[in-house]
C-alpha cells in the first residue's frame, strides 16, 4: 500500500460478516462471539446510535446514523428476501456502487418501534466538508445544522452536481457523508397538504419527516423526504421506492 490513509473508524457490530475479535491480556475470544448474523437486539436503534430513542428524536443526528447503519448492515439482505425482481437486484447488489451506506428515512414511528425505508439501492455516497457545503447552501456550516433545511437543501444540490435527484446527509464522522439516489416524484407540496406538524412550517420535526412518508405512500411510493423549501407555504418534496422497508425496536 502506497498512500495516505484517509480515516479510520472502528465500530461494534458494524457489519454482517466483518465482526472482529481482538485480543489482549485477559481476553477469552470465543468462536461463537463472532457472529455472521448478528441478533435482532443489536439492530435496535438506541444499539446503533444511543441518542435514537424514540419518535421525539428522529429529527437528531443519532437518528439519522442509526437509520442508516440498519440499513447499511440489513439493506441488501432483506432486499434480496423481499424481491420481487431477483435478478434485477442481483445486478445493483454486484454493481460498481455497493448497497452498503444506503441511508434511511422514517414512515412510520411508535412507543417502542421504527419503521425504516432504505435508500434505493442504486446510490452513491460520499464525503465531503461542510466547508463544500456551505458554499452550496450556507447555513450548513457544522455538525449542529446536519439534520436543518440548510443541509438538506446543500446535500440535495450537491447529489444534482453528481447526476442524481436526491441527496442526504446520513452520517457525520470527521466529516460529513452524503447518500445520492434517484427520486421517481420531485415535487412542490403545499405544507397544508402535508400534515397538521408540516402545516406549522418546521419540516426537520419529527412528525413533519412521518408526515412527509405517509404523502409519498399515498401516491405509490414507500417514503419520502423534504429536499428544499422553495416558498413559505410549501416543500420541495421527493418520493422514492425503497430498497426494503422494515421495523426495528427503539431499544434492545
Amino acid at each position: 500500500f502506497r498512500g495516505a490513509i484517509d480515516e479510520v473508524r472502528l465500530f461494534t457490530h458494524a457489519r454482517s460478516n466483518r465482526s472482529i475479535c481482538m485480543t489482549a491480556h485477559g481476553a477469552n475470544c470465543r468462536e461463537e462471539a463472532i457472529q455472521h448474523a448478528p441478533s435482532a437486539g443489536q439492530f435496535a436503534m438506541s444499539a446503533q446510535a444511543p441518542t435514537c430513542t424514540g419518535t421525539q428524536a428522529l429529527n437528531s443526528q443519532g437518528c439519522l446514523s442509526a437509520m442508516h447503519r440498519v440499513c447499511a448492515q440489513r439493506g441488501a439482505g432483506d432486499a434480496m428476501a423481499n424481491t420481487t425482481n431477483t435478478w434485477g437486484t442481483i445486478m445493483q447488489l454486484v454493481s460498481n456502487r455497493p448497497p452498503i451506506s444506503l441511508a434511511g428515512a422514517p414512515v412510520v414511528s411508535t412507543a417502542t418501534d421504527l419503521t425504516v425505508a432504505c435508500a434505493p439501492i442504486q446510490h452513491q455516497s460520499v464525503a465531503v466538508t461542510f466547508e463544500e457545503l456551505a458554499r452550496i447552501h450556507a447555513g450548513c456550516t457544522d455538525e449542529r445544522r446536519v439534520t436543518g433545511t440548510d443541509c438538506t437543501a446543500a446535500a440535495h444540490r450537491f447529489c444534482n452536481s453528481q447526476g442524481w435527484t436526491t441527496g442526504q446527509v446520513f452520517e457525520v464522522t470527521s466529516r460529513p457523508w452524503v447518500g445520492c439516489f434517484n427520486s421517481g416524484l420531485q415535487t412542490d407540496v403545499e405544507k397544508s397538504q402535508l400534515g397538521p406538524v408540516s402545516s406549522l412550517g418546521d419540516y426537520t420535526a419529527a412528525g413533519s419527516r412521518l408526515e412527509v412518508s405517509q404523502w409519498c405512500r399515498a401516491r405509490g411510493y414507500g417514503a419520502g423526504v423534504v429536499q428544499e423549501i422553495p416558498s413559505a407555504t410549501a416543500a420541495h418534496v421527493h418520493c422514492f421506492q425503497p430498497a426494503v422497508t422494515a421495523s426495528w425496536k427503539y431499544a434492545p
